[in-house]
Order: C-alpha cells, then sequence, then structure tokens
C-alpha cells in the first residue's frame, strides 16, 4: 500500500512515496522551505501560511496525479512554532522567533521576564516544558501585549494549519501540541486556566489527539485519502532510528538536541516531550547546531560580496569546508560558539586569544567545534548523570553532511558515537503508516 509523506522542516520541506508492503521510501523530493518575511524587527521570524500551504499544495499534486494507489498522507513538521489566522492573513510565527525577548515599552521590562512573574515553576510542571524564548506560548504573549489579538482568533500548530486547510478540521498530535507550551501531559489537554492568566484567552485552540492514526479524510479528484494528525519532526525521527528506553540520541539539523528516552515523567531541570504511549523524550534543546555554523558561513560570504564582488552559494562554500578541512588543533585560538541562545543562557559568542599567527578559517572553525564538542559533553552530563550511554545515536542534516560535528562531541565526550544511516524522519513516518494499515 502507497502512501505520501511530506516533512516540513525550517530549511526545506521533503517529500517521499512510502510502501508499506516492502518497507520502502522513494522518490524523495527536496525543496526549500518558503522564506521568512521582511521585517524591521529583527526579533521576529514569520512566514507567510498561506504561501507555505500552497508550496504544500505544490509538492503533493504530482504524487497524487502520478499514483492513484496513495492511500494516505503522512506530516511531520517542526515544533515549538504556531499559525495565528487574524485580519485575513494567515502566518507561521516560527520556533526561531525571539519577540518575547523584546521590551515591553510599558513597563520597560521584557516580556519574557514579564510572563515569568506571572507563574511559579510548578503552575506548568506537567507541561514538560519551561517558559522559554522558543515556544509559541511565549512569542504569542508578546505580540498580545503589543497588539492585542481579537476574540475568537484561530489558533493552529504548523501541522494542523494544513490539515485544517486540506480537511477543515483544526487538529493536532500531542507531540506538536506540548511544544506550543501550556498542555498537560499526563492529561494530554491543553491548560486553559494558564492561557487565560497570561490574557491569552481569545484563541481557539486545536483539538489535541494522542493517536497516530488517521485524524481526518481529504478528498482529491474524486479520491478519500487518509489523512494522519501531524507528527513532531522530533519523534518522528526517533521513531525511524529505532530508539529504545534509555537509549540516548543526539539530533543536529538547524537546530541541536540531545534527547534520552524514559519511561518515566519526572520534572527535572530539562524538557519532557510525549513520545510512543508510555514514553517520553527527556529532551535539551536550543544545543549548538547547523545555524552556529551558518553564522561563519554568512560571514565568508559576505567577503566574497564586499572585497571581491562576488557572492558564492552558501552550498559551495560548505562542500569546500567539508573538502577542505578537518578537526584540528587550533593553535590556541578559542571560540564560544553560542551565536544563538543555548539552554541556560542568550546568545553571546566569541573568539578569544587572537595572536599574529593564529586568526585562521582553519583554526576558527577547530576552535568551534572544540567549543560545541565541549557543550554537548556539560548537557550530555546533566541528562544523564551518573548512567553515561554505551554509544550516542545521531542524527539530522547537519551532521550527516558534517561529520566533524560527531567527531567534535564524540572526542568531548569520550563516548563512542554512530550514525543512523538513511532519512530517520520518513523511516519513522513509514513505520507508523505501517502499523495502521
Amino acid at each position: 500500500m502507497h502512501f505520501l509523506a511530506v516533512d516540513i522542516g525550517s530549511s526545506y520541506i521533503k517529500s517521499a512515496l512510502l510502501e508499506t508492503g516492502s518497507m520502502t521510501i522513494t522518490e524523495v523530493v527536496k525543496i526549500p522551505s518558503p522564506q521568512r518575511l521582511p521585517n524591521a524587527n529583527p526579533y521576529a521570524y514569520e512566514v507567510d501560511a498561506a504561501v507555505l500551504y500552497q508550496t504544500f499544495e505544490a509538492v503533493i499534486t504530482p504524487y497524487l496525479d502520478r499514483h492513484k494507489s496513495i492511500s494516505g498522507l503522512l506530516l511531520s513538521t517542526q515544533m515549538h512554532g504556531c499559525v495565528v489566522s487574524t485580519g485575513g492573513s494567515d502566518i507561521y510565527i516560527s520556533w526561531q522567533d525571539t519577540m518575547c525577548l523584546t521590551e515591553d515599552p510599558g513597563t520597560g521590562n521584557r516580556y519574557l521576564d514579564r510572563l515569568r512573574s506571572l507563574f511559579r515553576p510548578e503552575d506548568y510542571a506537567d507541561s514538560g516544558i519551561p517558559i522559554k524564548p522558543a515556544s509559541a506560548f511565549c512569542n504569542l504573549y508578546a505580540r498580545n501585549r503589543s497588539v492585542p489579538f481579537p476574540q475568537d482568533t484561530p489558533l493552529f500548530t504548523l501541522g494542523s494549519y494544513v490539515i485544517y486547510r486540506m480537511t477543515g478540521k483544526n487538529i493536532c498530535h500531542i507531540t506538536n501540541a506540548a511544544p506550543m507550551g501550556m498542555v498537560n501531559l499526563r492529561e494530554r489537554k491543553w491548560r486553559y486556566d494558564l492561557w487565560d492568566r497570561a490574557g491569552l484567552n481569545m484563541f481557539i485552540m486545536p483539538e489535541i489527539t494522542t493517536d497516530f492514526k488517521p485524524c481526518s479524510t481529504f478528498l482529491y479528484k474524486g479520491r478519500n485519502l487518509a489523512v494522519f494528525p501531524d507528527i513532531g519532526d522530533q519523534q518522528a525521527a526517533m521513531l525511524g532510528m529505532g530508539v529504545q528506553k534509555g537509549d540516548v540520541a543526539v539530533n543536529i539539523g538547524t537546530a541541536g538536541q540531545i534527547i534520552r528516552i524514559s519511561d518515566v515523567f519526572t520534572v527535572a531541570d530539562y524538557e519532557i516531550r510525549p513520545f510512543l504511549p508510555g514514553l517520553f523524550l527527556e529532551v535539551i534543546s536550543r544545543m549548538p547546531s547547523g545555524r552556529n555554523f551558518d553564522v561563519v558561513v554568512n560571514f565568508i560570504s559576505e567577503i566574497g560580496q564586499e572585497i571581491f564582488h562576488c557572492t558564492p552559494e552558501k552550498k559551495e562554500i560548505w562542500e569546500n569546508l567539508y573538502r577542505e578541512f578537518s578537526l584540528d588543533n587550533a593553535e590556541g585560538l578559542e571560540a564560544d560558539i553560542s551565536f544563538y541562545d543555548q539552554p541556560d543562557r542568550l546568545a553571546d559568542g566569541s573568539i578569544r586569544h587572537i595572536n599574529n599567527n593564529n586568526l585562521t578559517l582553519r583554526n576558527l572553525m577547530s576552535a568551534l567545534l572544540c567549543d560545541l564538542g565541549m557543550v554537548y559533553a556539560h548537557y550530555l552530563n546533566v541528562l544523564c548523570k551518573d548512567e553515561k550511554p554505551e554509544r550516542l545515536l545521531f542524527c539530522g542534516g547537519a551532521v550527516a553532511n558534517n561529520p566533524m560535528i560527531m567527531s567534535a562531541v564524540g572526542k568531548a565526550t569520550g563516548i563512542p558515537t554512530k550514525l543512523f544511516k538513511g532519512d530517520e524522519v520518513m523511516t519513522g513516518l513509514l513505520k507508523i503508516s505501517d502499523s495502521y494499515f
């Protein structure tokens, strides 16, 4: 039986044809995701959701026309963000948005700090995630304090928005609901009381489902296709990798996380995310990742433009870095790779101990890799404490393309590493489709 799978990431939208009988993944297509909308505020990271859905339609249509045997659609998406529908426009507020870090003109304090003052940690302990910059809950709060949302404003996860546009049903999977913030993971429902306390009671929230089975149907040219709920991309990846209780995975793509599989919901200094029934993902997120290295790549590109009047493609720069560079001695140069927020602090990267010989691109890359490895080693100890894992299972586009990243983490932790061979997200979606048909 054939199914169509689509993974909507922040950098790319990937699609594939799944065949459950042979358990194969074919006809993989990868296209760039719609770009961030121009905004004078650098903290805003918004995408036109209507354009995103049009892109999604353009992706699925050729498959559905070529293969009349396709029985259903599976969807995996980036987490933490949301889609807001107001004033005739649909805007996707990405997980890369940090509007909550801007200042409230009325108080002179950051919106994030003001929001945190409304709650005690025990108030939202059952949600599994703290009040943090990347969550939809925090960034919606900032926007609503600035320009209040109208009553009865439809709110979606990215995946439920796509499902709504296809079927008219606003439903999301628990794996995408929880990262938005203020969901009771034990009871698997929205904490409406906490949304109300933050002044965010104007939203029409998505229905939450905990099943992996189809949640609606999509009518396409007279054919009724099963539509599966939107699975969080991290959970789909963990399913694809076949992780078990006690395993530790390292996912490094545009974003980075360390993930430990547990069968106990324990309130701790890291995030708890829903996974399979009876299992949870213990996650430390906002780890250094591909986007941190992109800061250097963008700088190299700017040098080409400003000095040599040519603009090398980022892909070309990366290919040369992969081919020519390795994890070497940085000759005393040190770097702090926190060009983006890390789990315990805001962005504040640096390059240190420069002398007249060591400021080279090769040394800089080695110093950044070394710092990345040490950051992962530190937070691995936070996550696992005295239970050192036998190996680290790696996945994600950045680490698959750049083996130096995995080498740096392995060197810093002293733990054997293994890279998952294949497309972990599509493999996870294939397993879901095979389970229900």
